[in-house]
C-alpha cells in the first residue's frame, strides 16, 4: 500500500473519529462527576461509560455498515480508503472504551492518594 493523499486523509479521519469518541465519554464522566460529587470515581466512570455505550456502538456500527458497502461496491480508488477507515473505526472504538477510560481511571487513582484510600474503604464495605 502506498502513502498517498487518500491514505493521509484516512489516518486524519481516524484520529479525529477516535478523539471525538474519547471526548464524548470523558465529557459524560465530567457531567456525572458534577452531578454526584461524593460518588466514587469507579462508579462514576462505570455509569458514564454505560450511558455512552449505546451511542458509541450505534455510531460505530452505522459507520462500519457504510464502509463495508463502500468496500464491496466501491471502485479500486476508494477501497483502500474504506478498508483503512473500517479498521480505524474498530480500533478507535476499542481504544476509547477499553484503553482510554481505564487509563484515565488509573492515572486519577495514582495521582490522588486520598482517592485510593477512599475507594479501597468503600470496596471493603461493599464486600462485607
Amino acid at each position: 500500500m502506498e502513502v498517498d493523499q487518500t491514505f493521509i486523509a484516512c489516518i486524519l479521519t481516524i484520529i479525529g473519529y477516535a478523539v471525538n469518541d474519547t471526548v464524548v465519554v470523558f465529557d459524560r464522566v465530567r457531567e456525572v462527576t458534577t452531578m454526584y460529587p461524593k460518588r466514587p470515581l469507579f462508579t462514576t466512570m462505570t455509569q458514564a461509560m454505560n450511558t455512552t455505550l449505546l451511542r458509541t456502538f450505534s455510531t460505530s456500527l452505522s459507520t462500519a455498515v457504510v464502509l463495508i458497502a463502500i468496500l464491496i461496491f466501491g471502485g479500486n480508488t476508494i477501497q483502500g480508503f474504506a478498508f483503512g477507515m473500517l479498521m480505524g473505526v474498530i480500533i478507535g472504538t476499542y481504544g476509547t472504551l477499553f484503553i482510554a477510560c481505564p487509563l484515565a481511571y488509573d492515572v486519577q487513582r495514582k495521582t490522588n492518594k486520598n482517592f485510593v484510600a477512599l475507594e479501597d474503604a468503600e470496596a471493603e464495605a461493599v464486600e462485607a
